[in-house]
């Protein structure tokens, strides 16, 4: 389920929507501002109206607004489909470890997939690929830093999880070997 826009998002997007009314709506042919606004909403992301908005709508209809009023543009940092997701969580996994996308790379390149750089390679693999990479980068950086640990006699690095209220649920917390810290 889609989570709907907070009172204070429909407020802000009202507000610019009024202003962008003022500059160019009524040459437009729209009557009122609320019909331009729908009409943006309708002709943007396809709902009849900030009601029916979710959270994915709110920085394209507030950068339209912005272009109109001429304003600065919000970034847009969040993936928009499975695959762009499952890039990120690669791309978090290697900065994690400290591992280059090159790593990645030769690991994608030898389950068959084709391109000279990371973004190619990943959209050649498709994103269960990519997640199955993920988890190989995420295990073999654990098993690189245990060897480390016990290279160096440092003490076994855990899980930060310091109360249950933060471990996640069961199998997951199983299978990410989630565990209570010892102060």
């Amino acid at each position: 389920m889609k989570t709907p826009l907070s009172k204070k998002q429909k407020a802000v997007l009202s507000q610019m929507a009024a202003k962008a009314y003022k500059l160019c709506g009524r040459e437009l042919g729209y009557a009122t501002p609320e019909q331009y606004r729908h009409a943006v909403c309708q002709a943007q992301r396809g709902v009849a109206g900030l009601t029916a908005c979710s959270q994915q709508d709110y920085i394209p209809l507030y950068n339209h607004f912005a272009a109109v009023l001429g304003m600065r543009p919000l970034a847009d940092h969040t993936p928009q489909d499975h695959l762009a997701r499952a890039i990120w969580t690669l791309r978090e996994a290697l900065h994690r470890f400290e591992l280059a996308e090159a790593y990645a790379c030769a690991i994608l390149r030898d389950r068959g997939a084709i391109g000279p750089d990371l973004d190619t390679l990943c959209h050649s693999a498709g994103p269960q690929t990519v997640r199955q990479i993920t988890y190989t980068i995420i295990n073999r950086g654990r098993a690189k830093l245990r060897k480390q640990e016990q290279a160096l006699n440092l003490p076994i690095t855990e899980e930060p999880h310091t109360s249950p209220a933060t471990l996640p649920p069961g199998k997951l917390a199983a299978h990410f070997n989630a565990r209570l810290s010892t102060p």
